[in-house]
């Protein structure tokens, strides 16, 4: 080999690095405690469904909220704290005007 092909591929060596050596595959004996690492776990089981709301009654709050809340949120005298009051007012009430009791706090 010339010095400048050695000079060329010293260079290429500085810019790009070493050529990639080829992976050896590595066996693996049975019974080796590697091979229970790579094994994955099952899923744990999905949990049960929820009671889903009645489409009607998620529509009406929806459209009642909207309703009776809309122009409020454009009313700059209105304080955040009154806008979230009267939310939870119109939910609750919305909720039992639909036979739906709330269990639970609102919000």
């Amino acid at each position: 080999m010339s010095q400048l092909r050695q000079r060329i591929l010293a260079a290429r060596q500085d810019v790009v690095g070493p050529e990639p050596v080829e992976p050896q595959e590595e066996v693996l004996l049975q019974g080796d405690p590697l091979d229970d690492i790579l094994v994955p776990e099952a899923p744990p089981t999905p949990p049960e469904p929820r009671a889903s709301l009645d489409p009607e009654v998620h529509a009406e709050v929806h459209k009642r909220v909207v309703r009776d809340l809309g122009p409020m949120l454009f009313d700059n005298s209105v304080r955040d704290d009154e806008l979230e009051d009267h939310l939870r007012e119109i939910i609750v009430q919305a909720f039992e005007d639909a036979g739906q009791r709330t269990r639970h706090r609102v919000l």
